[in-house]
């Protein structure tokens, strides 16, 4: 019997998160501690060990593309579509491997149970709360692409399992590359089915590099990037054939 979620918006969180949870004023994106990159490099690698099982074995991830972005020499972003509430912590990593990948989250995610405390090791980079944090923010951003890592970001900014469509993106997402003169790279997460399983089987589609073919302000090359990359990602999105979860838009309050 097939699963339906109802939405009110497209833009609707649909797990909503502890809005009482705050970063400390104090917190520090990049810890340059050696005890904490010891432990940081430690809990990675086992987060890689334990992530290809789930992502191969019960996901049944299956990566088309991902050549691309281990050829890279330099850092750049990777765009994805928000399907998994725990796979895609691990999603980007595996496409980017060996290369060691951060994250762009939202605080709240690190008042989850367990994962939360975790975050920081597995390169979570925390959006700021107030223009301070976002300086914080932005510097640990340039930091982390200077040294040639791949940043994730997830547009659609909240997670839908299993959804099979793209949703709107908030294309103020798309101005790091601009800023940073960098690649972007998009990985489109379809469903399709398989004659055995129950769970659709996983194809992850890597496309790119995009950059802004427009000149001006940041504001209308993010703009044409976000457009890019949305076109892409919806052909991409297409080749889904399966809704193991049906979305089904609210038509009453």
């Amino acid at each position: 019997m097939k699963r339906v979620r109802y939405y009110k918006t497209l833009s609707d969180d649909l797990y909503p998160q502890n809005e009482d949870f705050h970063l400390k004023k104090d917190y520090v994106w990049i810890r340059t501690e050696p005890w904490h990159r010891m432990v940081a490099a430690l809990v990675y690698g086992i987060a890689a060990v334990c992530s290809s099982i789930y992502c191969f074995l019960f996901l049944h991830a299956r990566f088309h593309g991902a050549k691309r972005l281990r050829k890279e020499k330099n850092g750049f972003f990777l765009y994805s579509n928000h399907t998994q509430s725990v796979g895609d912590v691990f999603l980007p990593a595996l496409a980017c491997f060996p290369k060691r990948i951060y994250t762009v989250v939202s605080p709240q995610n690190y008042a989850l149970p367990l994962i939360g405390k975790l975050l920081p090791a597995l390169g979570a980079l925390p959006l700021g709360e107030n223009l301070s944090q976002m300086r914080s923010f932005n510097t640990a951003v340039s930091a982390r692409i200077a040294q040639k890592h791949p940043i994730a970001i997830f547009p659609e900014a909240h997670v839908w399992d299993y959804c099979t469509f793209i949703r709107p993106f908030q294309s103020a997402a798309f101005k790091y590359p601009v800023t940073e003169q960098v690649p972007a790279y998009c990985m489109t997460v379809t469903y399709q089915k398989h004659p055995l399983l129950f769970r659709p089987v996983m194809h992850i589609y890597v496309d790119g590099p995009f950059f802004a073919h427009c000149e001006g302000a940041v504001s209308l090359r993010a703009n044409d990037l976000c457009d890019q990359i949305t076109v892409c990602m919806k052909e991409r999105a297409a080749r889904s054939n399966t809704a193991f979860i049906h979305y089904a838009k609210q038509e009453h309050p």
